[in-house]
């Protein structure tokens, strides 16, 4: 049973390194320099950001699940209704962080990729 497991992880880590390699790959081929930097910066900025507007949904998840205290599916429940406002408090926080950062204007198309990842991440941090 534990040779499975340590099988699946390590597949798990290669295919995230071969398309890690790949996407920077792409990431380079089609943004070039500027555009990277500027994909660099907005990803710092929630990387900075979303630490701090978790608020701790996670950790807090995971105490009380292991404690047995609270229903899995009420926690599931309180995360649904923070979620978009954690989010929003994430989103707001890194377009503020971009704006003070420097001299440029993060161009239309970057902040929409925020926007869209900061949505992504919902799934990924919020509710799970």
């Amino acid at each position: 049973m534990l040779v499975k497991h340590v099988v699946s992880s390590t597949i798990a880590a290669g295919l995230t390194a071969v398309c890690g390699i790949a996407l920077a790959i792409l990431t380079s081929r089609l943004l070039g320099v500027d555009g990277r930097g500027d994909l660099a910066l907005v990803l710092n900025a929630i990387g900075l950001v979303l630490p701090l507007t978790s608020l701790g949904l996670k950790q807090s998840a995971a105490y009380f699940i292991g404690k047995q205290d609270v229903a899995p599916s009420r926690i599931l429940r309180v995360h649904a209704l923070v979620a978009p406002f954690a989010a929003a408090l994430t989103l707001a926080g890194s377009l503020l962080l971009l704006l003070v950062s420097g001299d440029r204007v993060v161009s239309g198309v970057l902040a929409t990729c925020l926007f869209g990842f900061v949505l992504a991440r919902i799934a990924f941090d919020y509710l799970t």
